[in-house]
């Protein structure tokens, strides 16, 4: 998280008006970009932890399937270059459901 939140000081990219999901129209509180390739950079960092967590870790069966479910809450609500066909390829591959 403070990865994440220090790239945002860095200027690069700034928070935006959420334009989709639960937080349609909330100002800063969305990110204008996000990728598994590693071209956002600390931008998932956050994401990819989770996500290592949620399929290779020893924690309890419920904890990782409540870090998947909040993964995919994140991915609805809290990018906004991602369009539903992403979001559909990013569940599927990453086995968020």
């Amino acid at each position: 998280m403070l990865v994440h939140e220090a790239r945002h000081l860095e200027g690069e990219y700034g928070h935006q008006t959420c334009a989709r999901g639960e937080r349609a129209g909330k100002a800063n509180e969305c990110d204008a970009r996000f990728s598994l390739d590693g071209t956002t950079g600390a931008f998932s960092h956050g994401f990819t932890t989770m996500l290592w967590l949620a399929h290779h870790s020893d924690y309890p069966a419920a904890e990782r399937h409540e870090i998947l479910r909040l993964l995919d809450w994140e991915i609805v609500n809290r990018f906004n270059d991602l369009t539903d066909e992403a979001i559909t390829r990013i569940r599927e591959d990453q086995r968020l459901r």
